[in-house]
């Protein structure tokens, strides 16, 4: 363990300079909200694909009707 730690103290690191580290977060914060809207977009399509396919393979709806069903969900 104390060999480990002993190495770790030679890696060389960079640090960012303190405009770096105070424009960082206004960059990064829009990349985030995007990754959580998407994320969001997965799951309402993610659970009506899995709606639609169970009452596809139910045979409840067919193609055409599966189209009414989401239409005013897109």
């Amino acid at each position: 363990l104390f060999t480990i730690a002993k190495e770790l103290l030679t890696i060389k690191a960079v640090c960012p300079s303190g405009v770096a580290l105070k424009l960082f977060p206004e960059r990064v914060e829009p990349l985030f909200r995007c990754i959580e809207s998407n994320m969001e977009q997965f799951l309402t399509l993610a659970a009506i694909c899995d709606a639609l396919l169970l009452k596809l393979l139910l045979e409840e709806i067919r193609v055409r009707d599966a189209k009414r069903f989401v239409g005013p969900v897109i």
